[in-house]
């Protein structure tokens, strides 16, 4: 059985490889990449540092919100948001890859993420399926959103700020549960 009190998960190729080319799934490279579940989701690596920049950069734009419209917007704010808008993309990829990893250490089908959702769902890391699909549907217009329609990035941006906060709520259980089910 793959759950053991101290476990150890491969996920530094996350740290080196562009999010388009994993696809979703790790392969081992080296015994020698290992780390523990705890510290990954506790703030000592991705995961966390993630969701403090995204916070830092949420807190730095929250008084722009609800916007109307970029079309007055200085290069200053356009540089926050696009910071922010990546931020948010790369938050939602990182913890879609860690519930992935949590799902098969768990020994749940995870070739589908649909399966990694239902689980994640059942033992309380996301709300709801529904609301992790619509988050992700956010990242998605995130990585594809070319909109020249001042109304309309103004519109993508809200619903940007708007989930961001289910994602802290997403790593905050996934956390929790990393925590609990796998002690130190």
């Amino acid at each position: 059985m793959l759950r053991v009190s101290a476990v150890f998960i491969l996920l530094l190729p996350l740290f080196f490889t562009p999010v388009s080319t994993y696809g979703g799934t790790l392969s081992i490279v080296s015994q020698s990449r290992w780390v523990e579940v705890g510290r990954v989701l506790d703030g000592d690596t991705f995961v966390g540092n993630m969701g403090e920049h995204l916070d830092y950069t949420r807190r730095k734009v929250s008084g722009r919100f609800p916007m109307r419209s970029l079309a007055e917007m200085d290069p200053d704010g356009l540089e926050v948001l696009a910071a922010f808008k990546g931020r948010f993309a790369e938050l939602q990829d990182h913890l879609a890859s860690a519930m992935r990893l949590v799902a098969r250490i768990e020994e749940v089908n995870a070739d589908a993420f649909t399966y990694v959702v239902n689980y994640m769902e059942k033992i309380g890391v996301v709300s709801s399926a529904e609301a992790w699909n619509e988050a992700r549907a956010v990242r998605n217009d995130a990585a594809h959103e070319y909109t020249d329609d001042p109304a309309g990035q103004a519109a993508f941006f809200n619903e940007v700020y708007e989930k961001t906060p289910f994602l802290f709520e997403t790593r905050a259980a996934l956390q929790d549960f990393c925590r609990r089910t796998y002690p130190a």
